[in-house]
């Protein structure tokens, strides 16, 4: 696959652009070696990544990484990762506005002769080999940095497949994800301009376009201005979750989906439109359909996307261009299936498994119908779409119709929607381990914890074990409120079981006193009421330990912050609690603190503790821990955002900078254990070496992938600037003049032009042919002939072309409405009326 597809996309463009579409093979088994040379020769000259190439690609890819990284978009966050502890990531969408600002960019750049699009299709071969390199190198590069820096996840340790598959999930550089950046502003950017540039070379050769290239960027335009308005979903799609950014998906993005999506836009730019010129009743349909399956696609996609929404208690959405009637439901049904989730069935989701599928593929043949049956290859998209999603297409049987129950519906349904939720079975080790986790606190008496976890594991893979734990722990939680502190009292009895509503379930250790029975009981104690009660070695332990280790200390406080942060909790006193717990681990992690607040018992940056924490006399510590004004200290929300998000990592590096050189916090781990620094604007930590720079080392971590992109691109660039200049072909014309004396005729079309004999055998590559005698494909001669017949053909073609437009339109004003009153006789004629231009194309074999 990495090199088969790569070739094949080589093999699919010089069939279009040098065999007028046709899937060229070898003409004998001694054919092969020649055949393979002809191929290597067309992309030795027309697809080697020339500077041309390089700066437009690279020009592209920085532009867009600055766009991302500085235009300010809607923010959305994204679902929680289990890789990264279930942490949520937020995702600036600032795609749409991005892709406007590129648009105008673009076209002012082309209107003051700066960069002229219509080179871009002249050059598709060198850019699309442009591409493949950057696919290549950032499969690589990510790779090797990820396993560099210890983040890799899911490795299967076979080197080739990890690296097709990917090592990391979410890479970053600052605010950008670089996968879902990848995903919308570069392939269906170049899909678009790919278009727009054939639109221009059209004009510029024609004098028009033609409603081919127009529909082309039309389509074009409406899928990527789709990707803009819609990008805030792309954060909660299965794609961002846990598909990996490797070869599959880096070089799909850079160079597979721009350069195999539009092969229609190839042919049309190398062939004439006569080859491709449909009636007006066709153009009407193929436009209708196109529109018709984009308004399905389109607003399936944002019924899809809402319904999410609204199970997650979102009402309010984001408007973008252009917003389409029916793109959001009222009251929706769905299929609740037996995994918990949910499947629409209102709507386009009424009628098929996937109505998007159905009409994305719709769209995808019409991108290939659009240049008739003249060659099978602008259908590569569709078919290689159908290959891929077949399954997903079909509609709903009529016996699976859903009911209009608004809250449940037939069970013969959950068969079905139990095929169509394959990938969830990948969540279900995740779901188990929640379930473990839920069951520890079910039995420790913690449950509210225990009604959290369990939630998650129904919401990452639904069990009937989690569902009948679920209950339970509701049982046992009504149970515990209703019992009170006499229940304490009945912990002896080992018979109670879960789910049960005796008074034994409140008490926290009740749930292992069966367990406790077979054990070995290494002593008793008082309880309450005087009685005895037994206990084991391993629980004196925990009651006698009274140190603890740093990564219990960490856990616990990952624990009680997002139980407890403003944020997610509105109970009374959360905000006070979040704060106590933010100041509780700071101390516990400074051993200097901890020291303190192990002799004195209170707060150790009080003003009446016996230490302060910086150091400092007493007198002058912070009177309130949370009062910010000092060195060491750090707020609950800074501390809460290190842990679950807010900075660039946990390995020192930098978080809660400021861009005025202001103070900024860093983050450690070692073995003297966790450590808060403000930096100050010198960007030197108090007391630190002159060398010791974190938020530098933290910001060249960050920008190391441009470092290697900048450096990858220039060191190519370099053979270019130091060779020497290529030397420009001879001056020609079709008529002789006292100028151009010499009289030649090409070898192919046999078509006569005239050059200066003086500059014609000077010319160091031509003269060298003509003193050889070598007039084989590839030479310097041969290429310059060619260059002559496509510059006479197009010619022809284009003075043919209007010729016929204006018979046609002569004629049309002959029939007038209905061909009342028309004289036949002068329509004939006008009919019968020939070209010079025309029938010097029949003369030439290229025009029937």
């Amino acid at each position: 696959m990495m090199i088969g597809f790569p070739l094949l996309m080589y093999y699919l463009w010089l069939c279009l652009w040098f065999y007028d579409g046709k899937l060229v093979s070898p003409a004998s088994m001694d054919d092969i070696v020649p055949f393979l040379h002809r191929m290597w020769v067309h992309v030795r000259d027309d697809a080697s990544p020339n500077a041309y190439a390089w700066k437009v690609y690279t020009g592209l890819i920085v532009f867009q990484l600055f766009l991302a990284w500085v235009v300010p978009g809607y923010q959305q966050e994204g679902l929680p990762v289990p890789s990264l502890g279930y942490k949520t990531l937020m995702y600036n969408c600032n795609a749409l506005w991005s892709i406007y600002i590129t648009m105008i960019t673009a076209a002012l750049l082309h209107y003051y002769n700066i960069f002229r699009l219509t080179e871009i299709i002249n050059n598709y071969g060198h850019i699309m080999s442009v591409a493949m390199i950057y696919g290549f190198a950032f499969s690589f590069g990510v790779y090797f940095l990820t396993v560099a820096t210890g983040n890799q996840i899911r490795m299967s340790g076979n080197f080739i497949y990890d690296v097709f598959m990917g090592a990391c999930l979410n890479p970053r550089i600052g605010p950008i994800d670089l996968k879902m950046w990848a995903e919308v502003r570069i392939p269906w950017v170049i899909v678009f301009f790919l278009a727009v540039s054939g639109g221009c070379h059209q004009y510029e050769q024609y004098g028009y376009v033609t409603p081919n290239m127009a529909f082309m960027i039309l389509a074009t335009w409406l899928y990527l201005n789709a990707c803009g308005k819609g990008e805030e979903c792309i954060p909660q799609t299965w794609d961002m979750f846990h598909e990996k950014w490797g070869f599959m998906v880096i070089f799909w993005n850079f160079a597979g989906v721009p350069f195999t999506y539009v092969y229609s836009v190839v042919y049309m730019a190398s062939h004439d439109p006569s080859k491709y010129q449909f009636s007006t009743p066709t153009y009407v349909l193929l436009y209708t359909t196109l529109l018709t399956a984009y308004y399905i696609w389109d607003t399936s996609m944002s019924q899809k996307s809402r319904f999410k929404m609204q199970t997650q208690g979102i009402t309010k959405f984001r408007n973008t261009f252009p917003q389409l009637p029916w793109g959001t439901l009222k009251n929706p049904e769905f299929i609740q299936t037996a995994h918990g989730n949910r499947l629409l069935t209102s709507g386009w989701w009424r009628y098929s498994r996937k109505p998007n599928y159905v009409a994305d593929w719709v769209m995808s043949f019409c991108w290939g119908v659009v240049i008739g049956g003249t060659t099978i290859i602008p259908y590569f998209y569709s078919v290689f779409f159908i290959t891929g999603s077949h399954s997903s297409l079909w509609p709903f049987p009529p016996f699976a119709q859903p009911s209009h129950d608004k809250t449940r519906f037939h069970r013969f349904s959950i068969a079905r929607a139990r095929a169509s939720l394959y990938t969830m079975e990948s969540n279900k080790d995740e779901a188990l381990k929640c379930l473990r986790i839920a069951q520890k606190h079910r039995d420790a008496g913690n449950f509210p914890s225990a009604r959290k976890f369990c939630q998650k594991s129904l919401s990452l893979f639904a069990t009937p074990e989690a569902e009948r734990l679920k209950e339970s722990i509701e049982s046992a939680a009504t149970s515990a409120d209703s019992a009170g502190p006499s229940s304490s009292t009945n912990t002896n009895n080992g018979n109670a079981t879960t789910g049960s509503s005796s008074s034994t379930e409140a008490h926290p250790s009740v749930a292992g006193a069966k367990r406790r029975s077979d054990a070995k009981v290494d002593g008793t104690a008082g309880g309450m009421n005087g009685e005895k009660r037994e206990y084991t070695a391993e629980q004196l332990n925990v009651v006698k330990r009274k140190d603890c280790e740093e990564a219990d200390i960490k856990k616990g406080y990952r624990k009680l912050a997002l139980a407890l942060h403003p944020d997610k909790n509105g109970a009374p006193g959360a905000d006070e609690a979040f704060k106590m717990v933010s100041k509780a681990f700071q101390v516990l992690s400074d051993p200097q603190k901890r020291a303190a607040f192990d002799q004195h018992g209170s707060d150790p940056e009080s003003r009446f503790s016996g230490m302060s924490s910086s150091g400092f006399s007493p007198g002058f510590a912070s009177p309130s821990p949370f009062a910010g004004g000092f060195d060491g200290e750090m707020s609950p929300e800074e501390l809460f955002n290190m842990f679950f998000g807010g900075g660039t990592g946990m390995n020192g590096g930098a978080f809660g900078t400021s861009p005025f050189g202001g103070p900024m916090f860093t983050a450690s781990f070692g073995p003297g254990g966790f450590r808060t620094t403000r930096v100050h604007m010198n960007g030197r930590p108090r007391g630190a070496p002159q060398g010791e720079t974190p938020q530098a080392r933290s910001i060249l971590t960050q920008l190391l992938p441009l470092i290697i992109l900048f450096a990858f691109s220039f060191l190519s660039m370099l053979p270019d600037m130091f060779a020497t200049p290529a030397v420009p072909d001879p001056w020609f014309q079709f008529t002789k003049t006292s100028m151009y004396d010499l009289e030649r005729q090409t070898g192919n079309l046999h078509i006569n032009y005239y050059v200066n004999s003086r500059d014609f055998n000077a010319h160091p590559k031509i003269a060298a042919d003509l003193a050889a005698g070598q007039y084989r494909r590839g030479s310097a001669l041969s290429r310059f002939e060619s260059n002559i017949e496509q510059v006479y053909t197009q010619s022809l073609y284009t003075q043919c072309q209007r010729d016929i437009n204006k018979r046609e339109r002569r004629k049309e004003a002959e029939i007038g409405f209905f061909g009342v009153w028309a004289d036949w006789e002068k329509v004939k004629k006008i009919e019968a009326e020939r070209f010079p231009s025309c029938e010097e194309l029949k003369r030439l074999g290229l025009l029937k």
